[in-house]
């Protein structure tokens, strides 16, 4: 698939919507759910919906910043 960052698979839904919930999806519990995480481990931007390798490009230019 080319996919080249991490991706979180569980065969528990349990598991699952604990950990969405802890992740700031927890209003509709929707999948799929994305987030973009700093190099310091902050959450700085949440997605609910599909998004596409266009969409997530414009999610982390919009979040970086200048050096």
């Amino acid at each position: 698939l080319g996919i080249t960052y991490p991706v979180l698979v569980s065969q528990s839904p349990t598991k699952i919507i604990k950990l969405m919930d802890e992740l700031g999806n927890n209003d509709v519990d929707g999948i799929p759910f994305s987030i973009l995480i700093s190099p310091n481990g902050s959450i700085i931007e949440r997605y609910l919906g599909a998004l596409t390798p266009t969409g997530l490009d414009k999610l982390i230019a919009k979040n970086l910043r200048p050096s």
